[in-house]
């Protein structure tokens, strides 16, 4: 799974792609015709200070590398962390990047 890096490239996939949202997280996405998966992760000022977007934004990574094999190539995500990322464990946040994948479609559910 590579990273979304550039401003644009958000932009891009919160433009024009589609969107999902839990109490953890908004989840956007734009597929593409080829490639692997590709994901960027945001997190606002609004979440805390800078060490606090990171936690967020390290647990929203994390979670995304583990569900990747689940997702299918040739795919934009951006998931902007929300306040319960904040507060959440890995496990937790895990769980609500699975609903979002499986709601957005990106995902089969668990048997």
């Amino acid at each position: 799974m590579e990273r979304l890096k550039k401003g644009n490239e958000f932009t891009r996939v919160i433009r024009e792609g589609r969107n999902v949202s839990n109490a953890w997280a908004v989840l956007y996405t734009l597929r593409r015709e080829q490639g692997g998966l590709r994901a960027g992760v945001a997190a606002g000022k609004r979440l805390g200070k800078a060490h606090v977007r990171n936690r967020a934004k390290r647990l929203l990574r994390e979670a995304l590398r583990r569900l990747a094999p689940r997702a299918p190539e040739g795919a934009d995500l951006v998931v902007i962390a929300r306040r319960r990322t904040v507060e959440g464990t890995l496990e937790g946040v895990e769980r609500g990047v699975r609903e979002l994948l499986e709601r957005g479609g990106l995902a089969t559910q668990r048997p």
